[in-house]
């Protein structure tokens, strides 16, 4: 297995939705000067010849045409332990991965998309669709009433340094006494970072007609965003997806809008469901 340093993992099953995440894992290399490390997982050691030889079909089409470093990682494992298991080596700066949407019962026991990502320590960037823009210029943050929210904070300010864009913050809305206090508070401290390193925001104030996913979709959409970033909920089981987990509607979300998913630092453990 080789692996280069500073790499974007790029989970590939074949399928045309999966170069789509190829494509935005280029875009975003080149910007912030990493290397692409391209995983296809198989059942068994007969797959290994054929998948090997379009592997390095596509590794040498990327470095010829895009001039960025490429490697190739070929497993026979699970995709859930697998891509989850290279997401948290610490030289993986982030996944770009597909996903297809919810089918059948993944609607009760969680997209495949969102099982790989619980319990990652490296965020995941998911895809439904080809790259529209070259560069990040509108990303949308949700602020809400819990204190890990401001983890995201690190992420937004790290791709600052690479990426010149407005940042939308929606507030939201709760009529919950502590939860407002909570929202309010991580508002704050988002608009003090923000301001402390001069970049460029705006707030929108959610007024509750709509549920929470559907809320910042629909703003994500209004804003024509090229980002969504969002943060799963700790301690994710199967009943928390029975009763409906608020992040699945935004990862899937009908815009196709591409999501940046990151888990609580502090709970980089792996769900019972799976």
């Amino acid at each position: 297995m080789n692996m280069s340093p500073r790499y974007i993992l790029v989970p590939l099953d074949f399928t045309p939705s999966s170069d789509y995440a190829l494509q935005h894992a280029i875009k975003i290399a080149k910007v912030m000067n990493l290397s692409i490390s391209l995983l296809h997982i198989i059942s068994t050691q007969k797959e290994e010849a054929a998948s090997v030889a379009r592997l390095n079909e596509i590794s040498e089409a990327t470095q010829r045409n895009h001039e960025i470093n490429v490697s190739k990682i070929i497993m026979i494992g699970n995709i859930y332990t697998t891509i989850s298991d290279l997401a948290s080596q610490a030289d993986c700066a982030l996944v770009v991965m597909k996903t297809d949407g919810i089918t059948g019962s993944q609607k009760y026991t969680g997209s495949r998309a969102m099982k790989i990502i619980t319990g990652s320590k490296s965020p995941f960037i998911v895809v439904q669709q080809p790259p529209l823009k070259d560069i990040f210029v509108d990303i949308v943050y949700p602020i809400d009433y819990r204190v890990e929210n401001k983890e995201i904070l690190s992420y937004i300010l790290n791709y600052s340094k690479f990426y010149d864009f407005k940042l939308h913050l929606i507030k939201i809305h709760t009529t919950d006494r502590i939860f407002l206090k909570n929202v309010t508070n991580n508002l704050n401290y988002a608009k003090s970072m923000l301001e402390s390193k001069g970049l460029n925001y705006q707030i929108h104030i959610g007024i509750g007609k709509l549920d929470y996913a559907s809320e910042i979709n629909e703003y994500a959409n209004s804003v024509n965003a090229d980002l969504i970033i969002t943060q799963l909920q700790r301690n994710l089981t199967l009943s928390k997806f029975i009763f409906g987990v608020k992040e699945q509607k935004i990862l899937v979300n009908p815009y196709k809008i591409p999501v940046m998913c990151v888990n609580p630092k502090d709970m980089w453990v792996f769900a019972g469901f799976r």
